[in-house]
């Protein structure tokens, strides 16, 4: 369903299977928190296919989502706007695993600087990933 020809592509039927569930798991694997918002990397995606996948998570679940171009040509991430971050926590919280739920949160940079992507590393601390109010 998802390969064709060797590459990876998305069905116009994707809408179907994009559950809660599927969301959070979608955003355990390819999700980071930047900025004020979530980016999900679809680097083997079409445009088309980023455009879709956007069209659902609006229709599915009630997020604002936009395209964003990323470093190397024709490759695209979905970045989930922060007007939709207290959505998003609670459709997929039920299903996230403790270990991911950096991935949802704002971070202070430790050195002053503003807000630090947590597109890295997971901030997990001696009590574990789930004091992070979520």
């Amino acid at each position: 369903m998802f390969y064709k020809n060797g590459k990876k592509r998305i069905h116009s039927n994707i809408g179907n299977y994009l559950t809660p569930l599927a969301l959070a798991i979608w955003i355990s694997d390819d999700g980071c928190w930047v900025q004020s918002g979530v980016r999900i990397s679809c680097n083997a995606f079409t445009l088309n296919e980023v455009k879709l996948l956007i069209k659902i998570l609006n229709k599915n679940f009630g997020l604002l989502c936009n395209v964003q171009n990323i470093s190397v040509p024709d490759r695209y991430s979905i970045y989930i706007q922060s007007s939709s971050i207290l959505k998003l926590k609670e459709i997929v919280s039920p299903f996230i695993h403790d270990s991911m739920l950096y991935k949802l949160v704002q971070t202070p940079n430790p050195k002053g600087l503003g807000v630090r992507s947590r597109c890295l590393a997971p901030p997990c601390f001696a009590g574990g990933c789930g004091q992070l109010g979520l």
